[in-house]
């Protein structure tokens, strides 16, 4: 180490220029133990800021600071969890790295960010948030909730019908509206008015605030029956996600020429399996042949709070008596809440062999007033 000074020996004058020599070399020691104190080159390191917002897990995020170096001394670490290795761009004052696999809520959930080096370490509270979804998911309930004209169905008429969709989305998705049936009867996806066909036949749903937060989105169909039409057609309408198809919802409304549906937009009821179950393709209930029983779950959309009673019609068309359909829950439903939905609502099913394609039909009714009420018939077959 170089000498600063020569030695003073005795009899030597001490000169102002001197002094000022001695001072400045005081201050510049002074000024690198201040330097080092804040965390500058060669000390402990410093977080300047992170970004971007917000943070993600598992998505890039880069930390602007000092005093990072060397990186294969250097380890980041989430709430203890640590980071396996730096991204490109990584350096002594940037550090870029890709969130662990955390478990963190929707919300948000406080992390304690850390980085430690030989010099020591500095930590830094941040928001951590759920990774974000690349596949469409969550759930999707449809009601049927107004027919126009009312009365019965009829040949040589055209009929505009109203589904109500509610939708639970993990991401923005644009669904792909189905309507058709199977007796050949045109069915179309209109605008609010009933006047023009939707080209092509989607419907974007926005995700609500969070990930169980329904957003709620009504599908006008015009139904058109010909003239001297066969008895009875079948209207089956799917909502499909033009990215994951296998998220998909549909329903059925039996057209019965000579009879109406029984709809309420004050009851608006769906099953509610997901999309996945192994019981249910979208449309059918898919019973095991040999007495196996199967839940049918079912939510329905209350509009007013109040008591409603809930049953399950006899089959019309089973005498051999081959299928078993009960309510499993009570048959009085009392939602505290305007506009709610209830989902403590199950019909068990069970079949012997043999038993053909049926339907079932869930009543939900007001108490006070029966002729508020909606029937949903519901698919069953063998699996």
């Amino acid at each position: 180490m170089a000498k600063l000074f020569n030695d003073v020996r005795p009899g030597d004058l001490i000169t102002a220029n001197f002094m000022n020599q001695v001072l400045a070399e005081i201050q510049n020691l002074q000024d690198q133990l201040d330097q080092l104190a804040q965390g500058g080159p060669g000390g402990p390191p410093v977080i300047n800021s992170v970004s971007p917002g917000p943070l993600t897990v598992g998505a890039p995020m880069t930390i602007l600071g000092q005093n990072f170096g060397p990186l294969s001394s250097t380890v980041v670490a989430f709430s203890g969890t640590t980071v396996s290795q730096f991204e490109a761009g990584s350096s002594d004052n940037v550090l870029v790295v890709k969130i662990p696999t955390l478990f963190v809520s929707s919300q948000g959930t406080p992390t304690l960010l850390s980085i430690t080096t030989p010099r020591g370490s500095v930590s830094l509270n941040i928001t951590v948030f759920p990774a974000l979804p690349t596949v469409p998911d969550g759930t999707l309930l449809i009601s049927m909730v107004s027919k126009s004209p009312a009365g019965n169905f009829a040949g040589n008429t055209s009929y505009n019908l109203t589904f109500r969709v509610n939708a639970t989305l993990n991401m923005d998705e644009t669904f792909d509206v189905l309507p058709s049936v199977d007796v050949g009867w045109p069915a179309v996806f209109t605008d609010s008015g009933f006047v023009n066909a939707i080209t092509p036949s989607q419907v974007p749903i926005q995700k609500g605030a969070t990930t169980a937060t329904p957003v709620t989105v009504d599908i006008p169909v015009k139904l058109s029956i010909p003239n001297n039409p066969v008895a009875q057609g079948n209207l089956t309408l799917t909502i499909r996600s033009q990215r994951n198809t296998k998220f998909a919802k549909s329903f059925l409304l039996p057209v019965p020429i000579g009879s109406a549906p029984v709809v309420s937009d004050q009851i608006r009821p769906s099953v509610a399996f997901s999309t996945t179950n192994p019981n249910w393709d979208g449309t059918t209930v898919l019973v095991p042949a040999g007495g196996s029983l199967v839940a049918v779950p079912f939510s329905v959309f209350f509009v007013n709070h109040g008591d409603y009673n809930v049953k399950v019609l006899p089959l019309t068309n089973d005498p051999q008596n081959l299928w078993t359909v009960k309510l499993f829950t009570s048959a009085l439903v009392s939602p505290t809440q305007d506009n709610s939905t209830f989902s403590g609502i199950a019909v068990t099913v069970t079949a012997l062999a043999n038993a053909a394609p049926n339907a079932f039909t869930l009543r939900v009714e007001s108490k006070t007033n029966t002729s508020i009420a909606t029937e949903l018939p519901v698919p069953i077959k063998l699996k």
